[in-house]
């Protein structure tokens, strides 16, 4: 058995959002080895050593422990073939998951103080029981202690329950991550389309007519309001994008100040007609920048949606705060064509806005019908 491997690490990371703490990482160990893991604060040690006591899954790469694969066993059974020390790690460990010293509970039981405890125990299939055990001494007519009695719960069945649920958190959190990830991944490649088709065209443009200009040297009123106009187009090309990316007024002045200068832009048409409502500007405080930048995106997706789509005559806006401030309503309305949400496409974006919006714990309704219109409802804790 010398040199078989106990722990395989291949291609392990841990990401936080859009932080990556740890990895990615490859990394084993094989039987007898001993290792000390050193590095600053903030290196990812204590992260590593969670992954090692099977506390918490990688976000990507595969952990192998005694020929088990994390995701792939049992960690209950798992758990009980590992060791853990540190303070940091003890405290992320349940009071009620760990396994309490055998002869110190003894000890107690002598001294006829009562223990609940729980531990692993080997069936006779040589399956895992995860047992709670609650006991108590027993004492003679002298007031000695002469023995103990207890009672023993099976709470397996309860512990993988409670995995089950962890798992399925963890994988939920990381569709979400995913999808906001495909979600800027998309606009990214909008934006780069929109640059080289619309801003580098005019600039294209603007090259060759002062190229032609200088090989026929004339420079009469038309070619130069020619020109002027390109420019003033590229200039509103370069606004827009510039909205698109990263807003100035959503950090200079804030989301409402932003949202109007959004809905004033679109004032020269004559359809769709937008109708605004929105907080007084007090409650700007009460949202953390990511939540405006996010709400601001989500806004633009829906207004984007509604003129590919909707051909509506009106679209109603309204923001509002709950009066402690602690959360805050989005209602969107037009007036179009609506959709069958049983059929929707993903390339309309709801699903993108579905996962913006949970990724900051908020929810998402939509009111649609063919012909009906659409309203999209999104309410969001602020703060924090």
């Amino acid at each position: 058995m010398n040199g078989q491997k106990v722990l395989e690490m291949n291609d392990v990371s841990v990401r936080r959002g859009n932080r990556v703490i740890l990895g990615p990482i490859n990394f084993s160990i094989l039987e007898g080895e001993r290792w000390v893991i050193l590095g600053p604060n903030g290196a990812g040690k204590s992260t590593l050593l969670q992954i090692l006591g099977t506390r918490i899954f990688p976000t990507a790469g595969q952990v192998s422990i005694l020929d088990k694969t994390m995701g792939k066993v049992d960690l209950f059974e798992l758990r009980t073939r590992i060791g853990i020390c540190g303070a940091l790690i003890s405290e992320d460990i349940p009071y009620e998951e760990k396994i309490k010293d055998v002869e110190k509970i003894t000890e107690m039981r002598k001294q006829g103080k009562e223990s609940v405890y729980e531990l692993s125990l080997s069936r006779k299939d040589g399956t895992m029981a995860q047992v709670v055990i609650s006991g108590a001494p027993t004492f003679d007519v002298d007031g000695r202690v002469k023995g103990s009695i207890g009672i023993h719960w099976d709470v397996t069945e309860v512990r993988k329950t409670q995995q089950d649920l962890l798992n399925e958190r963890i994988t939920r959190e990381q569709q979400l991550l995913e999808t906001k990830l495909q979600a800027e991944e998309q606009q990214r490649s909008q934006i780069g389309r929109d640059l080289h088709d619309g801003v580098g065209q005019m600039l294209a443009y603007m090259q060759l007519y002062i190229g032609l200009l200088k090989t026929n040297q004339q420079f009469g009123e038309k070619e130069i309001s020619q020109l002027e106009k390109t420019v003033d187009n590229t200039i509103q090309q370069v606004r827009t994008l510039s909205r698109t990316l990263a807003p100035p007024s959503i950090r200079d002045l804030g989301l409402r100040e932003a949202i109007m200068e959004l809905v004033e832009s679109y004032s020269i048409l004559q359809r769709p007609k937008f109708h605004l409502k929105i907080y007084s500007s007090r409650y700007n405080q009460f949202l953390r920048l990511e939540q405006k930048i996010m709400i601001y995106r989500v806004l633009q997706e829906l207004i984007s949606n509604t003129f590919k789509y909707a051909d509506a005559d009106n679209i109603r806006i309204k923001f509002s705060f709950e009066k402690s401030g602690k959360e805050m309503m989005f209602e969107y309305e037009d007036d179009g064509k609506g959709f069958d949400l049983s059929h929707v496409r993903k390339g309309v974006g709801l699903e993108s806005i579905r996962s913006r919006v949970e990724y900051y714990k908020g929810t998402v309704k939509y009111d649609t019908a063919p012909g009906k219109g659409m309203i999209a409802v999104i309410v969001l804790p602020v703060g924090g």
